[in-house]
């Protein structure tokens, strides 16, 4: 082979999503034209378990060839996620898994194979995750120079793999009982986050009105009030028609459990550390236990008075119809067509009530999700940090506050003889990481959430 290096531009552009396109996607990235591959780095911020499990079996029948992983040490729910957790301790016996923490944020994607002859290096976009080798449209740039060469482009690359060594904590099976939260994204990453559903989207009808009709500040119908809306529910149909004045529409039980004491508000919703789970669940069943009657009743309205209902809503498509401006056209003003949807939804929407995700969250009320890991982003990081500190700040300046916000406040205090409540979000940031740190060094067993009442 000639001995100049060479260079190339490719992408990866996914159609079909199949284990075929994986595999083949994969392979053009790791292997030179059969060649005898004795080393590869894989630098990836992000990475899943499904491209994990493919560099393992791989590692394992081929373990003449090291295989080294540098990830970001907060990435990917690591430390709170139990199945992350342990698969990364059981790969780590045949690969060299390493949790890279460098600077605010770990975002390289690099990958390096040395063989016999040759020495490639990839860089670009890709992440060590199965959509990114699978579904999504990726660029790297791709390099290759003889095992000889030893250009300085090289071994460049080779310095940084080597300083990512020396800013990594190897993966051992010890990973879990080392870790401790140490900075404020660690602890938002080990939590949830709560957010109400609102139930009127759950039963509410999309009319589908014309732009014109959007914009009409008239009280067209009792139903639909003064300011049209795009859509129309069930709640204000049975309260408002005429044609339903007979059928009563439940009454929900108020002030159900305490939930948000338990939790933090951000811009994404309200935080709450995975320490609170048991408490949350609680509060929750006990929610579900006194909401459940309520929603009964209303698939026993869907149920029992299909055409009433249907009456009732034609009877809204009426006077919509009477309104619309000359010579505008809107579905709905065909009977037939009006008919036909409203059955559609009707039967839709009861069966809902036979999906159990759907209904658990109807129920409840409530959706939980993970922490979004927005910290490639450096302006999403800063917002969601912020409207974290300073709802912490804002509840320590009430009488009432919420359960975290006390016991932020008490392990401050302990850690921090002098330590002001009267602070700004910054200063609040340092004093929570300098608390994490020290609980951290100290290497204490219990969770960080020292005080729970």
């Amino acid at each position: 082979m000639d001995k100049k290096k060479t260079q190339e531009v490719f992408k990866f552009i996914s159609i079909q999503e199949t284990d075929k396109k994986f595999k083949k996607n994969i392979k053009n990235l790791f292997f030179l034209n059969e060649e005898k591959i004795e080393e590869i780095v894989i630098v990836s911020a992000y990475f899943d378990l499904k491209a994990l499990k493919w560099i393992y079996k791989f590692s394992k029948k081929n373990p003449n060839i090291e295989v080294k992983i540098f990830i970001d040490k907060h990435s990917s729910k690591i430390f709170s996620n139990d199945k992350i957790n342990n698969t990364l301790i059981k790969y780590s016996k045949n690969i060299h898994i390493f949790l890279v923490r460098y600077g605010k944020l770990f975002h390289s994607k690099l990958y390096y194979i040395k063989s016999d002859k040759n020495i490639k290096v990839s860089i670009g976009s890709l992440n060590f995750t199965f959509n990114a080798f699978q579904r999504n449209e990726e660029i790297l740039n791709e390099y290759i120079e003889d095992i000889d060469t030893q250009s300085e482009y090289i071994s460049s690359i080779e310095e940084y793999i080597y300083s990512l060594e020396e800013k990594s904590e190897k993966v051992t099976k010890e990973l879990k009982n080392k870790h401790s939260n140490s900075d404020l994204r660690s602890l938002l990453l080990d939590g949830y986050i709560y957010y109400e559903s609102k139930e009127e989207e759950s039963f509410s009808f999309k009319l589908e009105l014309p732009n014109k009709m959007k914009k009409i500040d008239i009280e067209i119908d009792p139903t639909l009030k003064a300011n049209l809306v795009d859509s129309l529910t069930l709640k204000r149909l049975i309260l408002e028609s005429p044609i339903l004045k007979e059928i009563e529409f439940p009454k929900k039980e108020k002030g159900i459990g305490r939930w948000k004491d338990y939790c933090i508000e951000t811009c994404y919703g309200y935080w709450s550390p995975s320490f609170f789970n048991n408490d949350l669940r609680r509060i929750l069943e006990e929610r579900k236990e006194k909401r459940e009657p309520y929603f009964k009743k209303i698939k026993e309205l869907l149920e029992n008075h299909p055409k009433e209902l249907e009456n009732a809503f034609l009877d809204v498509c009426k006077s919509i119809k009477k309104n619309l401006p000359k010579g505008t056209y809107w579905e709905y003003a065909d009977k037939n067509k009006a008919k036909k949807s409203w059955d559609k939804w009707r039967i839709k929407e009861l069966q809902k009530f036979e999906n159990e995700t759907f209904y658990d969250r109807l129920i409840f009320g409530i959706i939980k999700v993970s922490p979004p890991d927005i910290w490639n982003d450096n302006l999403a990081s800063e917002e969601f940090e912020d409207s974290f500190l300073d709802s912490i700040i804002y509840y320590w300046s009430k009488e009432y506050t919420r359960k975290i916000a006390k016991i932020i406040a008490w392990n401050l205090e302990k850690n921090n003889d002098k330590f002001n409540k009267d602070i700004d979000s910054n200063k609040l940031k340092k004093e929570i990481e300098k608390w994490l740190l020290k609980y951290q060094d100290n290497k204490k067993k219990n969770n960080i959430f020292l005080k729970k009442d």
